[in-house]
């Protein structure tokens, strides 16, 4: 005869959130959404709600088949959600991202990035707002003075002399060299020079320029994200993590016009 199923076994149909006690009691799920792949999430620093990222069935299949004809390892990209203890759930942005949310230190607000682009959003009330922070003429800026820098490094650092013992022909055709290379930095650098003062830099032209990879939000008014070069492939030698470089987002609160007296 067939045995009959034990029926206090739990069993989870899909990928969503369940919640328990700390003794692993009271288990009962926190999302009922059938089709939604809810692959990470946070808890708010309060304890009162989640932020989440998911995404359906296929688009996981479709972005993991795409991963897969390039060896490269999948990495799930989300909608950013806000769920809450009672299972109350609201979708926060309609756009995916791979970038994982941050929680304000007060919890009352979470953000997350696209691209160059920050976005914030209230967690509290009915009607959660959010605000975009477009970074990228900011960030090209930034690295373009890096990149600078780095190149500034590297023609300051003396490079042994190979040619040491060589004729005075050869002699004289190093310095003439040196003399042509010497033409050519002035002139570059005096195309630089004419540049126009506050102009952006081509972001083609910029190795260090990079998408945010991460955000880190530890004080109410400071928020740190992380650009960089990320590439996970299958075949970890094939896989570069480069350029990465914090940088700092300060808020201030904004100016309210007040009506005058009459």
């Amino acid at each position: 005869t067939t045995e009959e199923a034990p029926s206090d076994v739990l069993t989870f149909r899909t990928e969503q959130l369940y919640v328990c006690n700390r003794d692993g009691g009271e288990l009962k799920p926190l999302t009922q959404n059938e089709g939604l792949i809810y692959f990470y999430f946070v808890w708010s620093p309060d304890g009162a709600s989640l932020a989440a990222l998911a995404e359906t069935f296929q688009e996981w299949r479709f972005m993991q088949a795409q991963a897969d004809s390039k060896n490269e390892i999948f990495i799930p990209a989300g909608r950013l959600r806000l769920i809450e203890k009672t299972g109350r759930e609201r979708r926060l942005d309609d756009n995916l991202t791979t970038v994982r949310p941050a929680w304000s230190p007060d919890a009352a607000k979470v953000a997350t990035a696209f691209g160059t682009q920050v976005r914030i959003y209230d967690t509290i009330g009915d009607a959660p707002t959010q605000a975009a922070v477009p970074l990228r003429n900011q960030l090209l800026m930034s690295s373009k003075t890096y990149d600078e820098n780095e190149q500034r490094k590297l023609e300051q650092t003396p490079t042994p002399d190979a040619n040491a013992n060589t004729n005075a022909k050869s002699n004289t055709k190093s310095n003439s060299n040196a003399t042509a290379n010497s033409n050519s930095n002035q002139t570059s650098n005096a195309a630089a020079a004419n540049q126009p003062v506050g102009s952006l830099p081509d972001e083609s032209t910029l190795v260090s320029f990079n998408p945010i990879v991460n955000l880190e939000w530890t004080e109410d008014q400071m928020l740190y994200l992380q650009t960089g070069y990320v590439k996970q492939m299958k075949n970890e030698t094939e896989s570069a993590r480069s350029f990465l470089r914090w940088h700092r987002l300060v808020f201030s609160p904004q100016a309210i016009a007040l009506g005058g007296g009459k």
